[in-house]
């Protein structure tokens, strides 16, 4: 159980964390797509406001672990008289999100993702996985990043069957942060956003450094924010697999009575 000596909860993570979709269905459906909006409403408000604690959402749809990271380094590093009240919640997103750059000023993130089911059927299910949200249709991208995703498909980076560096990169996040946390004494839980590590040998000099007792259950896919919630009868999922309101309130008190009374 967490102990009591903080006044403020920061939660990082992905879209299941931002609380993306999550307005879908209801009254507010309308403002469904306002990052700042919905984050208000994510789990993350809920379980702060049952806490009486200030609430930050640093969360951000579509980002990698390594934007994750470096997401929660940011806000330390630009708040450096609040470690000593701060607790840090840390819902970590599929390995096979990765980051990559690109130049161009007439360029914005969202060129990234401009769905289209029919760009010449120059890109494959690998590619999807550049930005890693499961199910979505083909992408096209813009002509600067077609050469540096040709070359990480032609390296095997992606598309790897054993996701070799998919899960270093992951675990590599992982633990850059879990160590940062730990050396300068703040209190913090990690959990899987969705999906889990692998349990294997051969990643087993990066996991044998994991804090299980702060990483709850990093193995056990069950126990991720997107299929506890499904588990507990959380069905009706945008197309998107983000979870609406009803779920995220279930998973707030679901993390309030295990690990936070």
């Amino acid at each position: 159980m967490v102990t009591d000596n903080f006044d403020k909860l920061v939660f990082a993570g992905c879209s299941h964390t931002s609380g993306s979709e999550i307005l879908n269905g209801t009254k507010l459906a309308n403002i469904s797509g306002d990052i700042e909006v919905e984050k208000k409403y994510a789990f993350g408000a809920v379980l702060s406001k049952k806490l009486k604690k200030n609430y930050v959402n640093i969360a951000a749809p579509g980002v990698g672990n390594q934007y994750i990271t470096r997401a929660v380094l940011l806000w330390l590093l630009n708040n450096p008289d609040q470690h000593k009240n701060v607790f840090i919640v840390v819902h970590w997103t599929g390995e096979h999100r990765i980051d990559f750059s690109y130049s161009g000023e007439d360029l914005t993130p969202r060129d990234f993702f401009n769905y289209n089911h029919h760009y010449n059927g120059l890109y494959d299910d690998d590619i999807i996985t550049v930005h890693g949200t499961r199910g979505l249709p083909f992408q096209r991208y813009p002509r600067e990043a077609k050469y540096v995703l040709k070359y990480l498909i032609n390296a095997q980076i992606l598309g790897s069957k054993e996701r070799t560096w998919q899960l270093i990169d992951k675990l590599s996040a992982i633990i850059h942060l879990q160590e940062l946390l730990k050396s300068l004494k703040i209190n913090y839980l990690f959990f899987n956003a969705y999906d889990s590590l692998l349990d294997t040998k051969r990643f087993e000099i990066f996991t044998k450094h994991l804090d299980t007792s702060k990483f709850i259950e990093p193995y056990n896919p069950s126990m991720a924010f997107y299929e506890r919630c499904i588990e507990a009868g959380f069905t009706d999922v945008s197309e998107l697999m983000h979870h609406k309101l009803d779920a995220h309130k279930w998973y707030a008190n679901f993390l309030w009575q295990n690990y936070f009374v």
